[in-house]
């Protein structure tokens, strides 16, 4: 004869499993249009992985492209922090976790006396057409350089007139 508590045991692991096995799922589902807000939270609810093939196809982004982008952004000059290696310095030295250090600066130590100090990289003002040059060579391997550019958004750092971008590429033909 079953004991009484064997079989409640047996019922609630049995309910675990399933629930272990649908919380982590090894297969990723493919979608072939945007869920709808109740079928996102589903997923989002039971941590279930899935994919919308061609979900952007539609989005006006997928249009640009470096000449597009040029022509946009014809008359527009943005700031370019430049960097040796893509941080401030090689050697960086974190003396305390309380200091609050942004993107690319950096906590360096003076070679001399040993002094530190927070480094930040050098700023200029380029044509973005110039600025879309230099990354497009350096991402095809056609300049090899000691140092690296780079324009993020922090502190309005790209301007606002890069929404025509957004703007423009709606209207574009495919």
């Amino acid at each position: 004869m079953d004991e009484p508590g064997l079989a409640s045991t047996a019922i609630a692991i049995e309910a675990l499993l399933t629930s272990y096995h649908e919380l982590n799922t090894s297969s990723v589902d493919e979608l072939t249009e945007v869920p709808s807000p109740l079928a996102f939270m589903r997923y989002v609810a039971k941590n279930i992985p899935f994919v919308v093939r061609r979900g952007a196809s539609h989005w006006p982004a997928m249009l640009w492209n470096i000449k597009y982008l040029k022509e946009v952004m014809e008359n527009t000059t943005i700031e370019v922090a430049i960097t040796p290696s893509g941080s401030v310095d090689a050697r960086l030295l974190y003396k305390t976790r309380l200091m609050k250090i942004s993107n690319a600066d950096a906590v360096v130590e003076n070679p001399n006396d040993s002094s530190t100090y927070v480094a930040t990289p050098l700023k200029v003002d380029e044509p973005f057409s110039d600025f879309l040059d230099y990354i497009s060579a350096q991402e095809s391997g056609k300049i090899a350089s000691s140092y690296v550019k780079y324009a993020q958004t922090r502190m309005q750092v790209i301007p606002t007139t890069s929404r025509s971008v957004c703007v423009t590429a709606g209207s574009r033909e495919r």
